[in-house]
Parts: C-alpha cells; structure tokens; sequence
C-alpha cells in the first residue's frame, strides 16, 4: 500500500461502516487477510494441493467480509466478491468441464457486479457517446472472442458461449474502470490496474486449461487474481474514507 493511501487512512474518519475506518482496523484486517493469501500463495507454489484447495475460497470470503464491515452500502460489490468465492470453488474442480462451466458463470456474474458498482459511482458523469460506444465495443469484442476461443483453445458450444461473454465482460469491467479514472476520481488507478492483473490472470488460467499446463500454475494464476481483487476495491475504501 502506498504511503499516499496511508495518508488519506491517517485521517480515521469515522464513516457510513459497521466498524470505525482506523488506521489499526486497516491494518488488522489486511493482515489477516494477507496471512489467508500467502498461506494460499505458498500451497500453490509448492503444489500441495489439499490444503491449497481448503484455503483458496477464503481468501474471498474474507475480503466479503472486509468489505462488509467497511463498506456496508456497496452492495454490488458485495455481491460481486461472493459471486469471485463462489467461482473459486468451482475452480477447485477445473479437470471436471461443468464445473468449469459454472466457475465461468460464477465469475461472469463477478464481472456484471463490479461493473455495476462502478457503474452506481459514476452514472452521473456517463454521457449518451460513451453508452453507445460501450455497446459497439460489447458487440465487437464478443463476435472477436467468440470467433478466437474455438480457434486457438477448441471451445465449442454452452462453453464457448459462455467463455466468449465472460471475456466480454472482463474487458468491459476494465473499459469502466479506465472510465472511472478518467472521469470520476484519480483512486480508481488502482483498479485500473486491478483489470491488467484480472487479464492477466485468466489468460494464464484459459491457457493451462485449454491450450498447454504447466507446473506450479496456481501460484502466478493466484498471485495476479488475487491481487486483482485487493486493487478494485481499493478506490471504494478511499472514496468512503474521504466522505
């Protein structure tokens, strides 16, 4: 964390949260966090695979449950990490192609949340050019990724529909997110950089599955997702915390 987010947690503000945005709350709270992360972070490195799989859906549900005290009346977001937890058990069972399909599902649904948590943040600076041109784009990019998932990872049917709308949605998130920066608040850099990581994980993650594995692929799969999913929160924190 930056020394200017610190700055701005110095402020112990006490907000619209179940519990007081203190320094120390951050802090506790982030830690755990962090302890749930590495403990999933180093299964994953040293590939012990039964404790990893027991660990990896709490890292989620704990940063739920940060949200939850700190950021109460961000539903949407809320719901978006549940639906990110509910994918990583899924996940868990990724050699079985339905759950795949409904991992894929679970974080489409986690994508349709974020977006719309960006979206009730800055639906009031969203002129009528940028709706048509987000559904140009939504158009564009999923006859593109429906055309590319058959072509290089062999997907066909409800599979192949689905991965094409869920990559679909993972790029709109990160447009929104840009859209954010650019015109609501400099805090959603952070989640701008949140969508590089969410890419970046899920193109190492659709090529372990779909086109060559490797060894040790949990871990820089894990490490970007996970990072991902600290970074788009981070604006929503500050936000509140400047209130």
């Amino acid at each position: 964390m930056s020394g200017f987010v610190l700055d701005v947690i110095s402020q112990e503000k006490e907000v619209s949260s179940l519990i007081p945005i203190t320094k120390t709350n951050i802090i506790i709270l982030f830690s755990v966090f962090g302890v749930i992360c590495l403990s999933e972070l180093l299964f994953a490195l040293f590939e012990i695979e039964k404790p990893r799989k027991i660990v990896k859906p709490f890292c989620t549900l704990f940063l739920a449950v940060i949200v939850l005290l700190f950021t109460p009346k961000n539903y949407f977001f809320i719901i978006g990490v549940l639906c990110g937890m509910v994918g990583d058990i899924f996940f868990i069972f990724k050699d079985q192609r339905k759950c795949v399909l409904l991992g894929l599902v679970a974080f489409l649904f986690n994508h349709v949340f974020y977006i719309l948590a960006t979206w009730s943040v800055i639906r009031d600076q969203i002129e009528t050019i940028h709706t048509l041109f987000l559904i140009a784009f939504f158009l564009l990019f999923f006859a593109f990724s429906f055309l590319a998932l058959e072509k290089f990872c062999h997907m066909k049917g409800l599979l192949r529909i689905t991965g094409s709308l869920y990559m679909t949605l993972l790029v709109l998130d990160f447009a929104y997110q840009i859209m954010a920066r650019l015109l609501y608040s400099h805090f959603f850099i952070y989640s701008v950089f949140g969508g590089v990581l969410f890419i970046l994980s899920d193109s190492i993650l659709t090529c372990t599955l779909f086109i060559k594995d490797f060894k040790r692929r949990d871990f820089p799969i894990m490490l970007t997702y996970l990072g991902a999913q600290v970074l788009f929160y981070m604006p929503y924190l500050l936000l509140t915390i400047g209130e």
